[in-house]
């Protein structure tokens, strides 16, 4: 935004390029030597003064000296109100779309950096919502082992179980505090990644019963074609805009040998002495450039391989941004089919696991196929919340490709 606001006060500065300069100054000399010119102005005068005086028997003609004036005045000072005025310059109006062209670019530039902290945003929220889903199975599963283990103790004391299924109960929910605690560090990590990104703490109060497969496909349905939306892109902006900066640099250099015309007028007063003897100076100036060496001509050349190169970056990254929203599309498609099939898997582990348990507390099972079905439950909804967040991920991919 800083360099934006630059951008904008280059354009202003630009845009006052037409109206006059206004200053005051002025010079006060000291001088002693130097060249001088002498004036024999007695040596002419006063052999006729002094004829003069005796035909009028007067002394109305007095004798003078001859003169000799130094080239550098000596207490002399010189100060004016100076207005400067261009009437005629083809390049400020040029010079002021450059600035414009500027100002484009630098607003693109914060909407490519928004669009990138946005879609990192969205990215740490969801990994946030799946480390925490994750967490909720494991304690799931935790209490479905200790339900496992209390009837297990129950089954020894009556003498219809082993104690050896009581220590493998006892491993099985170690492993998931590991895995737990692992889950744990995951939404730490991700919510102090969340909270980095946006400047603030992250509250603890979240749920992800909105974040299902259907909400999703009801929200993607309310796109545009993302053939339509990637022209939308900031990236696209900020190489349209340095395309024009480089056309008007080449309008720019073809001014070369176009006149400047200009007026500046003087108004003050300058004598020996500190005496006031006021004047006023007028004066056109005109400059029409002939011949620089052939540096217009480089210049020409260098600004037209740069726009060139400036263009043949925007057609690619055009053509680069609808692969990736195809790319995005085809992506967030299979990650809705993977979690679709992932629906019917829950329900039949879950249903295993039920008749696992009854069979389990009647004594008609092993505690090995109680165990089997419940990780088998926790493996499947693991696997489901995995592809429930990566389905939500590809969606925030699909959005940063459209540009939204």
């Amino acid at each position: 935004r800083a360099q934006l606001t630059a951008a904008e006060a280059r354009a202003a500065e630009a845009g006052k390029a037409f109206r006059p300069n206004v200053g005051v100054g002025g010079t006060y000399t000291l001088a002693g030597g130097g060249r001088s010119i002498s004036f024999p102005v007695g040596d002419l005068l006063n052999p006729v003064y002094a004829t003069l005086n005796r035909v009028t028997q007067t002394q109305s003609f007095p004798q003078i000296d001859n003169v000799q004036t130094n080239f550098l005045p000596n207490n002399f000072y010189d100060a004016r109100l100076r207005v400067r005025q261009p009437i005629l310059d083809p390049t400020l109006k040029l010079q002021r779309q450059l600035a414009e062209a500027g100002t484009s670019a630098a607003a693109a530039a914060i909407a490519v950096s928004e669009d990138e902290l946005d879609y990192r945003v969205r990215q740490a929220y969801f990994q946030v919502m799946q480390a925490g889903e994750a967490v909720a199975i494991l304690r799931d599963a935790d209490t479905l082992v200790a339900e496992a283990l209390r009837t297990t103790q129950s089954l020894i004391r009556n003498g219809a179980g082993l104690p050896l299924a009581r220590e493998r109960i006892l491993a099985e929910r170690a492993q998931i505090e590991a895995q737990a605690a692992g889950a744990r560090a995951q939404v730490a990590n991700a919510e102090a990644l969340l909270a980095y990104l946006t400047g603030s703490a992250i509250g603890s109060q979240r749920s992800a019963e909105n974040f299902d497969v259907d909400a999703l496909s009801a929200i993607k349905q309310s796109f545009n074609q993302p053939t339509n939306q990637t022209s939308s892109r900031p990236e696209l902006d900020q190489l349209r805009a340095a395309v024009r900066a480089k056309d008007v640099e080449l309008a720019i250099e073809g001014k070369f040998r176009a006149p400047r015309l200009g007026v500046q007028v003087d108004g003050g007063s300058q004598a020996f002495g500190f005496g006031l003897q006021p004047y006023v100076l007028a004066g056109l100036s005109l400059d029409i450039p002939l011949y620089d060496g052939g540096r217009v001509k480089d210049r020409q050349a260098r600004i037209r391989a740069e726009r060139d190169a400036t263009q043949a970056r925007l057609e690619g990254a055009r053509r680069g941004f609808g692969l990736q929203v195809t790319v995005a599309l085809n992506d967030l498609t299979a990650a809705e089919a993977t979690l679709a099939a992932y629906e019917p898997a829950i329900a039949a582990a879950q249903r295993t696991l039920h008749d696992a348990q009854i069979l389990y507390r009647n004594g008609s099972s092993s505690y090995l196929e109680l165990l089997d079905a419940r990780t088998q439950v926790t493996r499947v909804r693991l696997e489901h919340n995995l592809a429930r967040y990566n389905t939500w991920l590809r969606y925030v991919d699909y959005l940063s490709a459209v540009g939204e």
